[in-house]
């Protein structure tokens, strides 16, 4: 019998295995500094992966590590300028983060599962998002938290992986999909105020945090607008905003 029996998610390898925190622990920490209710030790809920050390370690080399001084300051509201550089390493750490959490509810033999197994060892050795993506990033009204209701009608293109998720003030929209519809829907523009596009990223600085900010209403017809326009069987934990 072998001494490590399950593979590692990532890499396939027989090695010591470890959590992955999907939503890191330096984020959720963050978070719940904002919070002013509910037990500061559950909120936002911890989602966690298995994988051997070395693809952890990695996965902190290549995303934490540079992100964690960049995206913590944003989940507060507070202003960040963005260099063309830092455009592309928030935008590596939201695909990455956005895809994991996928990973976590599809099945193994789901057949999107393989799928962005290879997107994510990719992000690892280019550090640079594939060609087909959208990453915007947007500010959220956190005080503003009645039901919504969906009043205004979005289209939103066919993708094979998206987030539409909000932690703290940070918000962003990811979608990963054939390149004809991607390049489409980026042409019309934001489908949320203030929306500010990192991937493909401005030559220019961009300035965080926009002027105006998104209501619960407007996130959720973004949502909805992209389980609509996608294929069935994504996992649930997609869903949750922490």
């Amino acid at each position: 019998m072998t001494k490590y029996p399950e593979p590692c998610l990532l890499c396939g390898e027989r090695r010591r295995l470890s959590d992955e925190d999907i939503v890191p622990t330096w984020a959720r920490k963050s978070v719940v500094r904002l919070a002013s209710y509910g037990p500061r030790d559950q909120w936002p809920r911890r989602i966690k992966m298995r994988m051997c050390t070395n693809c952890n370690s990695s996965l902190g080399r290549a995303f934490e590590n540079d992100c964690s001084e960049l995206l913590k300051p944003m989940l507060h509201g507070s202003q960040v300028i963005l260099s063309r550089r830092q455009q592309i390493q928030i935008s590596c750490w939201i695909i990455k983060t956005s895809l994991l959490v996928n990973l976590a509810g599809l099945d193994k033999s789901h057949a999107d599962h393989s799928l962005a197994i290879s997107i994510v060892q990719k992000l690892i050795a280019e550090r640079i998002p594939p060609s087909q993506t959208l990453v915007r990033i947007f500010m959220r009204d956190i005080y503003e938290e009645d039901a919504p209701e969906l009043v205004r009608s979005i289209i939103a293109p066919p993708t094979a992986f998206h987030s539409v998720t909000t932690i703290g003030y940070l918000g962003w929209e990811m979608a990963i999909g054939p390149t004809g519809p991607i390049l489409e829907y980026q042409s019309r523009g934001s489908q949320l105020p203030g929306c500010i596009e990192v991937w493909p990223p401005r030559e220019r600085e961009v300035s965080w945090p926009p002027s105006s900010s998104a209501s619960t209403a407007d996130v959720e017809n973004l949502r909805t607008a992209y389980f609509a326009a996608s294929k069935p069987g994504y996992a649930t934990p997609v869903r949750h905003r922490w």
